[in-house]
């Protein structure tokens, strides 16, 4: 018997003053959480101040001390984030790492949930099974050798900082493996959507791949960033946050 999915921490809203721009669906990777992601690092302060209302929810397993340990329990992650905010429409998505992927997911599942998309920390790493799992549990579990390479060090010190369960981290990235996404999946989305990485980020590079499969899909690069810089700099967000107003402004003159 499949366990049940593991307890979250429900989904966060941070609202705006009266607005009537469209909400902002965040989604983070794996080992963050709303507020360890979204809120730490400034993103809802910055989107709020902006005029976004903000909705936030927390992974399976991900934004509580303590969660399920069996890996089935996260088996179908996809569907439970698509329970969460698949009713929604017309929303702007922004994902980083584990949580962009998922975006692109429910964008093939639901054409007319988002109006713009954002894709912070994502490549040609979204058209293959997840890499190195073992190894990123073990290196939760048992901790890193003298050698590990400073980015992957610095992924995993960010998790174990998160306040989330490590065993429960432990088990979502040995999952069972959701299918990689298909360029004929993501042939038919039309959705305007930004690509932002960092030239340093090995976890997800190349991206050219995906920039093909999608029609509507441009990329910002920062130069000498990795996967944990590009989610947490200003930069970053000053270049999403002028995305999001001149795409608004050029679908209100249409």
């Amino acid at each position: 018997m499949k366990p049940a999915l593991p307890e979250r921490g429900g989904s966060t809203r941070a609202t705006a003053a009266a607005t009537d721009r469209p909400p902002v669906l965040l989604l983070h990777g794996w080992g963050g959480s709303f507020r360890h992601t979204w809120q730490r690092l400034g993103w809802v302060e910055r989107l709020a101040a902006a005029g976004y209302p903000v909705i936030g929810p927390d992974l399976p397993g991900h934004g509580v001390a303590q969660a399920a340990h069996d890996p089935l329990a996260y088996a179908d992650i996809a569907h439970e984030v698509d329970r969460l905010v698949g009713h929604h429409r017309g929303v702007i998505g922004i994902g980083y790492s584990l949580g962009a992927k998922l975006l692109l997911t429910l964008a093939t599942r639901h054409p007319d949930l988002f109006r713009q998309l954002v894709l912070i920390g994502i490549g040609d790493n979204a058209f293959k099974p997840l890499g190195a799992s073992e190894a990123l549990a073990r290196a939760l579990r048992e901790g890193l050798p003298s050698d590990t390479p400073p980015a992957l060090a610095r992924l995993i010190a960010d998790v174990r900082a998160s306040g989330n369960d490590p065993e429960a981290m432990a088990a979502c990235i040995t999952r069972p493996q959701e299918s990689p996404l298909t360029e004929a999946q993501l042939a038919p989305l039309t959705v305007p959507t930004l690509i932002a990485n960092g030239t340093e980020d090995r976890f997800v590079l190349p991206q050219e791949r995906l920039l093909a499969a999608l029609p509507s899909a441009e990329t910002v690069m920062f130069d000498g960033f990795d996967h944990m810089d590009v989610v947490g700099r200003p930069e970053v967000m000053d270049a999403v946050l002028a995305r999001l107003n001149r795409e608004l402004a050029r679908s209100d003159q249409t």
